[in-house]
């Protein structure tokens, strides 16, 4: 562990984003929001570790990823921001539209488990969800208007 470091954190489609400087033109890093859950430090819920920062930081919260990736750990400079963060994020974390599921393959016609995700009128796919961070990783979409 490597110690609490300031960060720069902006919601991005379905991504906590989080920056070294609020300036900062790169991320720094991301958390896949759909699918996880956000926890105070003193909810039953919070693991471990959060719970034994849950004195020294009341205002903290982390985000436990549904790839079941490690836990994200964060803390707000009050009990308001921190409220306000974790309902945004519960919101972003309870989207239906994104997941992994099967779809069949070009010319082999083979199964492969791709992560979809609503983009507007079209349910675009990508190998995984990883590579949502560029539209230049979408392997395709399939348009939903006059679905059925």
């Amino acid at each position: 562990w490597g110690g609490w470091k300031k960060k720069w954190f902006q919601i991005e489609e379905f991504y906590l984003v989080y920056y070294k400087e609020p300036t900062s033109a790169e991320a720094g890093g991301w958390v896949l929001l759909p699918g996880s859950k956000v926890v105070p430090f003193n909810s039953p819920e919070a693991s471990r570790d959060a719970a034994g920062w849950a004195t020294s930081f009341p205002f903290g919260f982390e985000i436990q990823p549904s790839d079941q990736s490690a836990n994200f750990p964060v803390y707000a400079a009050s009990s308001l921001e921190m409220t306000q963060w974790i309902t945004a994020l519960r919101l972003v974390a309870r989207y239906p539209g994104v997941g992994y599921l099967h779809k069949q393959g070009g010319s082999l016609q083979g199964w492969k488990r791709r992560w979809f995700v609503i983009e507007g009128q079209e349910l675009a796919y990508y190998v995984n969800p990883d590579d949502m961070v560029s539209k230049a990783n979408r392997q395709g979409a399939i348009p939903l208007h006059n679905s059925r």
